[in-house]
């Protein structure tokens, strides 16, 4: 489970697996990404786009890193659990919902 801070920027180093296993994601592929509740209901932030030239990305290994903005996630009222939705369109479409924790800070 990743904790994400609203308001703070985030950086989630996510490994995408097929059968349990890590797989190679076209350079070509497009790479979407949102927070949305648990019941999928609605989203909370996003969806963003990822970028594949961030670094500790890792296509060949199914390895993104998705970041989230402060901006992007300061307006979100509702602490608790969540997904992050990841939908990878690499001729066809492919989805992940992995568990995420909100949470405010408290340091100013």
């Amino acid at each position: 489970m990743f904790v994400i801070v609203l308001g703070d920027d985030s950086g989630l180093n996510l490994t995408l697996k097929k059968n349990k296993k890590t797989f190679a994601i076209s350079a070509d592929a497009v790479i979407n990404a949102s927070i949305v509740n648990v019941d999928h209901s609605e989203v909370l932030a996003g969806p963003i786009t990822i970028d594949k030239s961030v670094p500790g990305t890792n296509l060949d290994q199914s390895l993104i890193v998705v970041e989230f903005t402060g901006a992007e996630t300061e307006s979100i009222l509702a602490e608790g659990d969540a997904l992050i939705e990841v939908q990878v369109d690499d001729v066809k479409k492919k989805t992940w919902f992995v568990e995420a924790y909100l949470i405010k800070g408290t340091i100013s």
